[in-house]
C-alpha cells in the first residue's frame, strides 16, 4: 500500500514477527496481540497492550495499557513514552523504531484502518440497535447506545489482560450469563448488568456484598472512566473512548 504523504511519523519494526513493517503513527491506534488497530502475534505482547495518543502540545505519546510487561525504552519500564524521530522502544519481544518520512511511503496491510469518529460510531449504532436482541433478558430494558465507547479491562484475577468492549446497554455479566461470560469461581451466577441511561453507562446489579465499585458495595451506580469494578479475585477497569 502506498501512501503519498507529507512529512509524518512511521513506527518500524526492528525485530520481531512483522520485522520491516511500517505504520503510521495516528491518534488513538492500539497495539496488541489479538486486538487493536495494529495486531502484532508476539505472545509477550498483551491482547491489548498500549495506545498511541496524542497530547496538548500536538505531540504523539505512547501509553501502556495496562499490559503484562509494559513498555521498555533503554531497558527501564515505564508508562508512557513520547514517540519522537529516533528513538528505540520495546513491546513483549518486538522491538520498534520511530522514524519521520514524506513522499509516497509503503506501510504495511496489517494495518486495520481507523475506527470511525465518535459522531459517526454513535449515528452508526443508533441505527443499528434497535435490531439487536437482549437473548440474556429480554425484560432488562429497551436497548440504548452509550455515548462513548465503553471499554472493560480485566486487571486482575482469571480472565486478567482480557477486554471487553461495549456500545451498547444492557449488557449482563456472570458465571451464568450467556451475554459476557465471569469465569471467577466468586463471581455470581448473575453478577451485574450495564444499562445505558440517556446515554451514559449505569451499573445495577443484586449482589451488592458481592459487586464493588471503587472497593464499595454497590447496587446501582454510574459508571466514570477509571473507575474499578470488583468481586472475588477479579478487577476490572473501566474507561470510555473519546
Amino acid at each position: 500500500m502506498i501512501q503519498n504523504e507529507p512529512m509524518a511519523l512511521y513506527l518500524e519494526i526492528k525485530n520481531g514477527p512483522l520485522l520491516g513493517d511500517l505504520f503510521k503513527i495516528q491518534e488513538g491506534v492500539f497495539l496488541g496481540r489479538t486486538s487493536g488497530d495494529i495486531i502484532i502475534p508476539d505472545q509477550k505482547m498483551s491482547n491489548i497492550h498500549a495506545q498511541i495518543a496524542l497530547t496538548e502540545e500536538g505531540s504523539f505519546i505512547l501509553m501502556d495499557k495496562n499490559s503484562s510487561n509494559g513498555i521498555w525504552a533503554n531497558k527501564v519500564q515505564v508508562k508512557s513514552l513520547a514517540l519522537t524521530p529516533g528513538i528505540t522502544f520495546r513491546l513483549g519481544l518486538t522491538e520498534f523504531l520511530v522514524i519521520e518520512k514524506n513522499g509516497p511511503v509503503k506501510v504495511s496491510s496489517r494495518a486495520k484502518l481507523r475506527k470511525a469518529p465518535r459522531a459517526e460510531w454513535i449515528e452508526t449504532l443508533s441505527g443499528q440497535v434497535g435490531k439487536l436482541i437482549a437473548q440474556d433478558n429480554p425484560k432488562s430494558g429497551a436497548i440504548s447506545a452509550f455515548n462513548s465507547i465503553l471499554e472493560l479491562n480485566f486487571i486482575a484475577g482469571p480472565q486478567a489482560d482480557n477486554l471487553v468492549t461495549l456500545g451498547y446497554g444492557p449488557r449482563k455479566f456472570g458465571s451464568d450469563s450467556l451475554d459476557i461470560e465471569l469465569t471467577d469461581p466468586l463471581a455470581p451466577f448473575h453478577a451485574f448488568e450495564i444499562i445505558s441511561d440517556k446515554g451514559h453507562p449505569q451499573l445495577i446489579t443484586n449482589q451488592s456484598k458481592e459487586i464493588r465499585l471503587n472497593m464499595k458495595n454497590v447496587s446501582s451506580v454510574f459508571l466514570n472512566d477509571g473507575d474499578i469494578i470488583s468481586f472475588g479475585d477479579t478487577q476490572i477497569r473501566v474507561s470510555f473512548l473519546k
